[in-house]
């Protein structure tokens, strides 16, 4: 998020950079991926349980949503939060970066794209792992209705990588917020930041 060899000595109170990717673009405009379409709703609850648990332990933060689209597009995901910084139609490495720099990485539930930054996330960051999609296939599969085949790796994977996971109504486990909790203090207590190279999107 910034380059701690410039760092100053003056300490600056650190802010948290929560960044959510939403995935839009190609299964917005593509039928046959409608089933891959996280709702606004989904990803709305997420938000506003982050900004709940981290104003209740005054932690200073930003919430940041990468996506493709209309800034009315996402009204209902972010209605009743703070401000929250949109980054729509950006270069993909540009967010992909970004999305890897966040305090807090909130995947987007569906592909790939924010699942590889977490990989090669700074090993400060904290990943909220969304796998909306995989949780999706199987309600539709106990339902009846076909869908994609998953892949036994997309349960195993946050495990092995210690990520929180994140239930399909949203939730995440009061252990796992309670860890990613301790290490945003942590780290407002004790970081000292330039103020000129703090900024990250």
């Amino acid at each position: 998020m910034y380059d701690a060899s410039r760092a100053g000595t003056e300490a600056v109170e650190h802010v948290a950079h929560v960044a959510l990717h939403a995935r839009r673009g190609d299964v917005m405009s593509n039928a046959r991926k409608a089933h891959r379409r996280v709702p606004n709703e989904f990803y709305r609850r997420i938000l506003a349980r982050v900004h709940e648990v981290l104003s209740a332990k005054r932690i200073d933060h930003q919430l940041h949503v990468f996506s493709e689209g209309k800034p009315a597009d996402f009204d209902n995901m972010t209605a009743g939060l703070p401000t929250v910084q949109l980054h729509l139609n950006t270069d993909d490495y540009a967010a992909w970066h970004c999305l890897g720099r966040a305090d807090l990485l909130i995947t987007s539930g569906s592909g790939a794209f924010s699942s590889s930054a977490a990989f090669y996330a700074s090993n400060r960051t904290h990943v909220l792992y969304a796998n909306w999609q995989l949780q999706h296939e199987q309600d539709l599969r106990r339902r009846g209705t076909s869908g994609d085949a998953t892949n036994p790796l997309d349960e195993i994977i946050p495990l092995a990588m210690h990520w929180h996971v994140v239930a399909y109504n949203g939730s995440v486990a009061a252990d796992d917020e309670a860890r990613y909790v301790r290490a945003l203090r942590r780290r407002a207590r004790t970081q000292r930041i330039d103020p000129v190279s703090s900024k990250i999107f």
